[in-house]
C-alpha cells in the first residue's frame, strides 16, 4: 500500500527514465520484498532463540545437546 502511494505520487519514473521505468519499479519492488522476507526470518530466529523449551522435532534431548545454543544458554540462566 505504501509503495503504491509512493509510485503514484512521488515516482514519476516514466518522465525521468522512459521505458526503463518498469524495470526500475520491478527492481525496487523485489528489493523491498526481499528485505521484508529477511526481516521476518531474523524475527523468527530471535523468537526461537528466546524459547526455553525444545521446539525441534524428535525426542526430547537434555539442554546443551540439542543444537539450540541461545535457548540452552537462556534456559541455564533461568534455572
Amino acid at each position: 500500500m505504501g509503495f503504491s502511494i509512493y509510485v503514484t505520487n512521488f515516482g514519476n519514473y516514466n518522465a525521468s527514465f522512459g521505458s526503463m521505468a518498469g524495470v526500475i519499479i520491478l527492481l525496487m519492488w523485489l528489493w523491498i520484498s526481499a528485505f521484508i522476507v529477511l526481516l521476518g526470518a531474523e524475527l523468527n530466529a530471535e523468537m526461537e532463540a528466546q524459547t526455553t523449551h525444545d521446539t525441534t522435532v524428535g525426542p526430547d534431548e537434555p539442554m546443551g545437546e540439542r543444537g539450540a545454543s541461545k535457548a540452552d544458554k537462556l534456559g541455564k540462566a533461568v534455572d
